[in-house]
């Protein structure tokens, strides 16, 4: 009996569990096999926690509009003279004159605007990380792979020297077993940098990366960059930031209007049954309306305020147009000059460093050179390859910071 009542339990707890803790059984979410750099941004835009912190803002700015359209709740008024035998009983309600409420609105849309200049922004930053993270770990592995294959070469190469140890020069072996250790740290160095790029980028997406992940190549530019002046006219027109300073202008204007018409008062109105009684005994109505006096107050503060912000923006606008021009044409030369750069490798370099590691090891194989000279050969093609990578690197970092430059995809 104790045996079926434990079941018993067990089954309803299971239920009230699934009923009352949805995320009990909740998963973390599964790591991907297979990305590209596209489908990372887009996971990043999808997923990221800041990004998605930031967006909040927009219900924000929506409920500010909701709230700057409220009108005011209603008084009840209630007035009594024992002396007069007067009573009266009323609703007393704030009548906003000056188009207020109109101009609150408005106000609260321009400043919804900017939220909106500033999410974008975010995004905008957001894919230029995620572009950087994806190639450095997509690069990474690149290089980590490389170093992997020639180490494993140098060991095979140091225990053959080693079995034929009587035809070759002992002080070479000793070297060439120092060159075979020194890039077993060149492997332990970019085993880790290539983990932490997979650890920047799986942050960046809010998603577990599995370690054998299939990556496509990051994409490069396909065809001629538009010359730089283009780039800065259009920059100017639809960076998030460059049109936020356009929208905090708006902000001023809407702000500018809704402080002058603090200057016209409103009007408070009472009205209801004005019960006497007593020996007359009767019953009449009251009207009361009461406005305030603009004397003293007339807003001075905050017109004062508004006009410095209006110079503030003007001087923001000028630092804005200077410091695009400055990232779109840096931008532009760098990725000019790193393209240059990677096919200088592509076309000239890699083969070059392969045809005399190929030159070298035939010559080994048949006697003609030392061991040391096979690895030194090997050497230089490894860092002609990782000078390679590097510049593949520093090309997509360019495009990273032209696309953060001109506010475009590329």
């Amino acid at each position: 009996m104790l045996k079926g009542l434990s079941w018993r339990l067990l089954h309803w707890g299971f239920i009230l569990v699934l009923l009352f803790c949805p995320g009990a059984l909740a998963q973390e979410p599964a790591e991907l096999s297979g990305l590209s750099l596209e489908e990372a941004v887009a996971l990043a835009l999808r997923n990221n926690p800041g990004l998605q912190a930031e967006r909040k803002n927009l219900a924000v700015g929506e409920a500010e509009i909701v709230e700057a359209g409220r009108l005011p709740n209603p008084n009840i008024l209630s007035d009594s003279g024992i002396a007069e035998d007067t009573y009266r009983l009323g609703i007393q309600q704030l009548v906003e004159l000056g188009g207020k409420r109109r101009k609150r609105q408005a106000l609260a849309r321009a400043k919804m605007a900017v939220t909106v200049d500033r999410v974008r922004q975010d995004e905008l930053e957001l894919r230029a990380a995620v572009r950087r993270a994806y190639s450095g770990y997509y690069l990474g592995r690149e290089k980590y792979g490389a170093i992997r294959e020639r180490a494993e070469n140098y060991r095979a190469l140091v225990a053959a020297a080693r079995d034929e140890a009587g035809s070759r020069d002992p002080t070479d072996i000793i070297e060439a077993t120092l060159i075979a250790l020194s890039i077993e740290n060149e492997l332990q160095a970019a085993a880790l940098s290539m983990e932490q790029a997979r650890n920047a980028l799986s942050f960046l997406l809010a998603q577990p990366l599995a370690k054998d992940v299939r990556l496509a190549p990051p994409p490069r530019l396909q065809g001629p960059l538009p010359d730089p002046e283009t780039l800065i006219r259009e920059a100017l027109r639809i960076r998030p930031d460059s049109r936020e300073l356009a929208h905090a202008e708006e902000v001023d204007h809407r702000e500018t209007a809704l402080i002058r018409s603090l200057r016209v008062p409103d009007l408070t109105l009472a009205a209801g049954p004005d019960l006497v009684t007593g020996e007359t005994d009767r019953l009449e109505a009251f009207i009361m309306a009461q406005v305030e006096l603009p004397v003293f107050d007339r807003q001075q503060g905050p017109l004062l305020a508004l006009k410095a912000r209006r110079e503030q923006l003007a001087d923001r606008q000028r630092e804005m147009t200077g410091r695009v021009t400055l990232e779109v044409r840096n931008a532009w030369q760098a990725c000019r000059v790193h393209e240059s750069r990677v096919r200088n490798y592509e076309e000239r370099l890699l083969e070059k460093a392969d045809a005399i590691r190929h030159q070298a090891q035939t010559r080994f194989d048949r006697g003609e050179v030392s061991l040391l000279t096979l690895l030194s050969a090997n050497e230089a093609a490894l860092d002609v390859y990782l000078a390679y990578l590097d510049a593949l690197m520093d090309y997509q970092n360019s495009l990273a910071d032209l696309e953060q430059a001109t506010g475009l995809p590329w």
